[in-house]
């Protein structure tokens, strides 16, 4: 029985229910051919549905966490090369200078 109701069988709970206008405009607005059936077919579909949204949502979270994990890793690569990019910048300064200090001791000797 997928979300359906089997028409054979007998309909033995007689019970009575209040409930909120937007419930009753989420029960009308489900598949049926009057009120009984329309509450009927959305209480099962919600009851066959929720399993298997929540192992989708196992799925997605499973997901979010590889993904969160490598973005972590990235993060660190990047950190990383960052540092680098700074300490080759500071030696082409340093390199700079130093030439540029190599050039007056020349220019003073020559």
């Amino acid at each position: 029985m997928r979300g359906q109701l089997n028409l054979n069988e007998t309909k033995s709970n007689i019970r009575s229910i209040r409930f909120y206008d937007k419930v009753g405009e989420i029960i009308e607005g489900f598949d049926g051919d009057n009120f009984n059936d329309k509450f009927n077919n959305l209480v099962l579909y919600c009851f066959e549905q929720v399993p298997m949204t929540e192992r989708s949502l196992e799925i997605v979270e499973s997901r979010i966490k590889d993904k969160r994990g490598e973005y972590g890793k990235l993060c660190n690569q990047l950190n990383e090369l960052e540092t680098v990019i700074r300490r080759l910048n500071d030696l082409n300064l340093l390199a700079k200078t130093l030439s540029e200090q190599v050039k007056k001791i020349v220019e003073t000797k020559v």
